[in-house]
């Protein structure tokens, strides 16, 4: 009897442990790797990183052998912010190559944990990190980043969202503009509203014009988002424009009529002529010009010619330029006379505009004036409008040579009606952006040697040389971009020939201009080459520029560096990985 209940009893507890193992391991989801994935990437979805963790190590004691619980083990100790001992793991399974979505997946670990982080430097890191994969992902980073309590953040965030068009996004950016205080964050998402084409804002963009107690700062960024965001007006919406009582919208009146091409409002651009406001005058006029003259009667154009004479400075300047073609006399004498009045604000403007006559005198005036002046802003400006008509070639290289090498305070580049001249620094240090004074002074600089490559002065290239030579402080490498911008193949022509300089910071700075410019894959092996030896500032920069390249071959390098001991070039490694995978 003892016997048979002992037999029961096994019996029993036989069947109870059959049953628990097949309700454990019996499964389908479970004997089927693929059902044991479906639930381990539910867990990641939802960020479950540890009981995604304890599925992949189940599976794996079934299935030892399977790649696909193996990757997915990985991934998910990588998205927990393992990525060091998902490495290691791979590795040790004796894996000799990694496979895209393994890499993606460990990218994307390094970034995803420094997302919260409350240290700015790795905040930025990580947000700028996401922002260059172009990745679908960064895009809730992004949002995430907009709502920050840092107001730098923010306004980063801001700016690169505006890269996308993403619903989520404008959404964000169109709730920021009802809460945001700060003013250069606020600035930030008046500018990507209109980058964004949101033109449901029109109307809250134009209120910021009509308040009084707006800034200019605010009412200029304002102007310029609802000019990008007008494909075209109504009449009777454009006549409250320009009968508006505020000047602000009556200018916003003259872009808007250059700007959609409305030849039928030239009488209305002519009527805002006489406008009390000097401003509306000058965007008036510069509108009418843009029109086209040829589009104007001959009363029209006396009339400009009449505006020669006005006693404010930018509108007589601008009227006499236009004039140069029909009043030339009368139009270099006025412009002459403003280049030669001492304190005038305006003399650059008008030197430039003597360059960029199109008269032959104007040539001729243009050589005088850099010949007998003492300024040597008045030099410069003439000489870059001698460049912007092809005229007198030598004479404007050698003049804006001379400026670089002798002009040793900051400069800047400032916008004056339909010109841009370059005058003594005004820029302030900002909180938000190091070095900002610097920043704006070497960016004018590199535009000028672009002017040097354009002209093909002899001297050009010793010229860049000794520019890169130099620390640029507070300068990314992006701004040598704009050394290039212009330039074209000469400029091109240059950096490749300064790739092979023994001065390895001349070399290292080429390259980031080259790979950021036109994706140079020349500049692929110098950046990989100079990485171990530079500082950690450069290191960022050849990252990003490798990533900006998006090269295949350089993933073996960038998986490498996830390895890296420093969070701020791991962030940047796994930024540009991706986007080496997938360019």
């Amino acid at each position: 009897m003892r016997s048979r209940t002992a037999i029961g009893f096994f019996a029993l507890s036989l069947t109870l442990c059959v049953f628990s193992f097949s309700s454990l391991f019996g499964s389908p989801q479970f004997l089927n790797p693929e059902g044991k994935l479906r639930r381990i990437h539910s867990h990641l979805l939802m960020r479950d990183y540890q009981s995604a963790l304890e599925e992949c190590k189940e599976g794996l004691l079934v299935y030892p052998k399977s790649d696909s619980l193996k990757r997915a083990y990985v991934c998910a100790l990588a998205e927990g912010g393992r990525e060091a001992e998902a490495i290691l793991r791979w590795e040790g399974w004796g894996e000799k190559e990694v496979a895209p979505d393994i890499l993606e997946g460990l990218a994307w670990g390094v970034l995803h944990p420094f997302e919260d982080s409350h240290q700015f430097d790795m905040s930025i890191a990580t947000l700028l990190g996401a922002f260059y994969t172009q990745d679908v992902r960064s895009v809730q980073m992004l949002k995430n980043y907009m709502c920050s309590s840092d107001a730098f953040l923010r306004a980063t965030a801001v700016g690169l969202a505006s890269y996308y068009q993403d619903e989520v996004l404008i959404d964000q950016v169109k709730r920021l503009f009802e809460s945001e205080k700060v003013l250069y964050v606020r600035l930030e998402v008046i500018k990507a509203l209109g980058l964004m084409r949101v033109y449901e804002m029109k109307d809250s963009l134009k209120r910021i014009l009509k308040n009084p107690y707006s800034c200019a700062q605010e009412k200029a960024r304002a102007a310029k988002a609802l000019v990008d965001l007008y494909e075209r007006i109504a009449p009777e919406e454009l006549l409250e424009l320009v009968q508006s009582k505020r000047s602000d919208l009556r200018y916003l009146a003259c872009q808007l009529i250059a700007r959609l091409d409305l030849l039928d409002q030239i009488p209305t651009l002519f009527l805002l002529l006489e406008d009390p406001v000097p401003s509306v005058r000058v965007a008036s006029l510069t509108s009418l010009y843009l029109l086209g003259l040829k589009n104007m009667s001959s009363r029209s154009l006396l009339k400009i010619k009449g505006m020669i004479e006005d006693p404010y400075p930018a509108l007589s300047i601008m009227a006499s330029w236009i004039s140069l073609s029909f009043a030339e006399e009368k139009a270099l004498k006025a412009l002459k006379k403003w280049v030669d009045k001492p304190g005038c604000h305006f003399r650059n403007l008008a030197a430039f505009a003597i360059g960029n006559g199109a008269a032959e005198r104007a040539s001729l005036l243009a050589r005088e004036v850099i010949q007998t002046s003492s300024d040597p802003f008045v030099k410069v400006n003439v000489a870059l409008g001698l460049m912007h008509q092809q005229a007198e070639r030598d004479i404007a290289a050698s003049t804006l040579y001379q400026f670089l090498m002798t002009q040793k305070g900051r400069v800047m580049w400032k916008e004056e009606a339909l010109f841009r001249v370059i005058s003594p620094s005004m820029a302030h240090h900002i909180p938000q952006i190091p070095q900002y004074p610097t920043l704006i002074d070497q960016l004018a600089r590199l535009d000028v040697l672009n002017f040097l490559a354009i002209l093909d002065y002899p001297k050009g290239k010793e010229a860049i040389k000794t520019f890169l030579k130099h620390e640029v402080f507070g300068v990314s490498y992006a701004a040598l971009m704009s050394f290039i911008r212009e330039g074209g193949e000469e400029a091109l022509s240059i950096l490749r020939q300064l790739l092979k300089e023994e001065d390895q910071k001349v070399s290292v700075r080429a390259a980031l201009a080259l790979a950021l410019f036109c994706k140079d894959l020349e500049a692929i092996e110098v950046l990989e080459q100079a990485y171990p030896s530079v500082d950690r500032e450069t290191k960022m920069n050849i990252l990003e520029a490798i990533g900006h390249i998006g090269n295949q071959k350089s993933v073996p390098f960038l998986f490498n560096l996830l390895k890296e001991p420093h969070y701020a070039l791991r962030v940047r490694a796994a930024s540009a990985l991706i986007q080496s995978l997938y360019h």
